[in-house]
């Protein structure tokens, strides 16, 4: 199932808004979904069709000088609560590193250019393999026309 941005969206702010929550001076999300869908032809017939499906989740927690980071691909909100919660635990514990920080908010970009990253398309198998059919029988008739006939 395709997840919309809205969905990763929320998300993200699930998981800043908790750990804020539970005390974190500072925290970063990265929430990302991907879908790999391949057709394979072999000797003109359809091989194989495979998709991959991936929705995963990072969340790293500062505490000061104090970072430490998780994370999962269960998206389930009583997952990610208890990941935050773990993950915090852990910033607590961990010793202070100077370097480790989040970027002071005044060295951040005051407008966000939108880059457009975010990708709806989506070909269905079965245009891919009509796709597949048509190039197959192109370079077929290519390859006659190469040869000479004795």
């Amino acid at each position: 199932m395709v997840k919309d941005q809205e969905y990763l969206r929320s998300k993200a702010s699930y998981c800043l808004d908790l750990a804020k929550k539970l005390g974190a001076t500072g925290s970063s999300v990265t929430v990302g979904h991907s879908i790999s869908e391949t057709v394979n032809f072999r000797n003109n017939t359809l091989d194989e069709s495979n998709r991959s499906d991936g929705l995963a989740i990072s969340i790293e927690t500062y505490l000061g000088k104090k970072r430490s980071s998780i994370s999962s691909s269960n998206l389930l909100d009583d997952n990610i609560k208890t990941l935050i919660e773990k993950c915090f635990v852990t910033t607590k514990n961990t010793p202070e590193d100077e370097f480790n920080s989040l970027p002071d908010k005044e060295l951040l970009a005051k407008e966000i250019k939108n880059l457009n990253l975010y990708d709806e398309t989506h070909f269905d198998n079965e245009k891919k393999i009509e796709y597949l059919k048509l190039n197959r029988k192109k370079k077929l008739l290519k390859n006659l026309k190469k040869k000479v006939f004795f």
